[in-house]
C-alpha cells in the first residue's frame, strides 16, 4: 500500500489545483508496479478526494476519530491546541452520529471500508491522556475494532501510554519494561481485534444503526451468515430495550461480551451503570446465526 502525506495539501498550490489530476496518475502508477491500494492523509472533509478514480481511502479524522473524541471527551472541554484544531467540545450521540454518516455519505461505501479509523495518531494526543477515563478509553477502543474501516492502533497505545500534545505524545515504546504496560489494556485489545479477525460482518460488513442516544449508541454489522450487535456507551443511560424479533433470541457474546437472551417480553435489554461496550454475534434459539 501507498499512503501520501498530507494528501489534501498535495497538486495544490495558490489558485493552483492539480490534486485529482496527481491522485488519478499515482493509482495508473500503482496498477505498473502491482501495489493493490492507495491511501491518503486527510485531516478534513476527504469526500472530493475519494471519488473511485484516485485515493481509495483515508486517515479518516473527519468521520470517525474526532466525533469518537468529542462524544467520549469528559464535559468539560479539552484542549486541543495541535496547528489549527479548536478545543473540542463534548457533544450528545445524536450530533456525532449525525456527523459521522453524512461525511461518509458523502463517498462511496468502499471508501468507508478504505478509512484508516483511528482513536491517536503521531499528530494528535495519546487517546488515555485525551478522554483521562481508562472505561471510556475501553470504549474508544472497543469502536475501533466494530466500526466499517481499517483500524490503526498508534504503537503504545495498546500499552496504555498516555501524554498531551503531539510531540510529547511520541513515546520510546517501553519494551524492556513491561511493568508499565497496561496489561489490562493490552489483554482488552487482543480479545476485541481477535474478534474482528475471525469476523466477516466486522471486517466487511454493512452498517445498520439501531438506537442513537445521548449516551448511548447501537448498531448492527451485518455480512452474509453473521450479524454482529454493537453497543457503546459513555456514561448510566435508561433501560434500551430492541425487539427479539430484531436481533433474535440468543446473542453470543463476544471480546469478553457476557451472552444475552431475550426476556419474558420478547425483547433484550441493554443498560449500562457507566461507561461500557459490548459485541455480539446474534443467533436464534436453534443456535443457527441469523
Amino acid at each position: 500500500a501507498w499512503r501520501i502525506d498530507v494528501a489534501n495539501m498535495t497538486g495544490i498550490r495558490g489558485e493552483i489545483d492539480l490534486s485529482r489530476e496527481v491522485a488519478r496518475i499515482i493509482r495508473r502508477t500503482m496498477a505498473q508496479v502491482a501495489v493493490p491500494f492507495l491511501q491518503a492523509e486527510s485531516n478534513h472533509d476527504a469526500s472530493r478526494d475519494l471519488l473511485g478514480d484516485g485515493y481509495q481511502g483515508t486517515m479518516n479524522y473527519a468521520a470517525f476519530t474526532r466525533p469518537l473524541w468529542q462524544w467520549l471527551l469528559p464535559p468539560q472541554a479539552q484542549p486541543y491546541t495541535h496547528g489549527k484544531y479548536p478545543a473540542l467540545p463534548n457533544l450528545p450521540g445524536r450530533m456525532i452520529v449525525r456527523a459521522m454518516r453524512e461525511l461518509s455519505g458523502a463517498t462511496p461505501w468502499q471508501a468507508t471500508l478504505h478509512a484508516m479509523n483511528l482513536i491517536g495518531s503521531h499528530d494528535t494526543h495519546r487517546v488515555a491522556a485525551l478522554l483521562g477515563d481508562p472505561l471510556r478509553t475501553d470504549v474508544a477502543f472497543g469502536m475501533l475494532a466494530a466500526y466499517p474501516g481499517v483500524p490503526m492502533i498508534y504503537a503504545g497505545d495498546e500499552l496504555g501510554l498516555a501524554a498531551m500534545g503531539p510531540e510529547h505524545a511520541r513515546i520510546p515504546m517501553p519494551w524492556a519494561h513491561p511493568e508499565r504496560w497496561d496489561t489490562r489494556r493490552l489483554a482488552l485489545t487482543r480479545a476485541l481485534f481477535c474478534a474482528r479477525a475471525s469476523s466477516p460482518a466486522l471486517q466487511r460488513g454493512g452498517l445498520r444503526w439501531l438506537w442513537v442516544g445521548d449516551d448511548a449508541l447501537l448498531f448492527l454489522r451485518e455480512a452474509p451468515g453473521e450479524s454482529v450487535l454493537v453497543y457503546a456507551a459513555r456514561a448510566a443511560h435508561a433501560p434500551i430495550r430492541i425487539p427479539a424479533a430484531v436481533v433474535g433470541t440468543q446473542l453470543e457474546g463476544l471480546a469478553g461480551s457476557p451472552h444475552l437472551g431475550a426476556g419474558s417480553d420478547g425483547t433484550v435489554t441493554l443498560a449500562a451503570s457507566g461507561p461500557a461496550f459490548g459485541m455480539w454475534r446474534l443467533t436464534d434459539a436453534d443456535g443457527s446465526e441469523r
